[in-house]
């Protein structure tokens, strides 16, 4: 069973490495490893800890045991930093931290949501 629920900063870490190891995997074969090593830099765990400051981060946590499965972070009309964890790819993970986020829009009355991706 899934939960999603508001990031702490003991999250940071599992965070920091979900979204790194994602762009080490996936976004490498869109971009050359300069830009991926680049991009890295900015998702240690303080620099997550601090992007919590103005976004929203949430994450999908396991029940079971407590496991972070992926995140999300909105901004506004926003959607930011849509990352699942490697081994949870394709298990409807990532559709449901968009549907939370979508439920998030719609209580706040936006019109609409942006979300860069590749």
């Amino acid at each position: 069973m899934i939960y999603i629920k508001k990031f702490e900063s003991k999250n940071s870490l599992c965070v920091s490495k979900i979204i790194i190891s994602n762009l080490l995997k996936y976004n490498s074969k869109d971009y050359p490893l300069e830009a991926i090593n680049t991009l890295i830099k900015f998702y240690s765990p303080d620099d997550i800890i601090n992007y919590s400051k103005n976004d929203e981060i949430y994450v999908a946590t396991n029940l079971i045991n407590n496991e972070i499965l992926g995140t999300i972070s909105i901004s506004n009309n926003q959607v930011r930093n849509v990352f699942v964890k490697d081994e949870y790819h394709q298990k409807g993970i990532g559709k449901k931290l968009m549907s939370y986020i979508e439920n998030i829009a719609q209580k706040r009355k936006l019109p609409k949501l942006f979300l860069l991706a590749n």
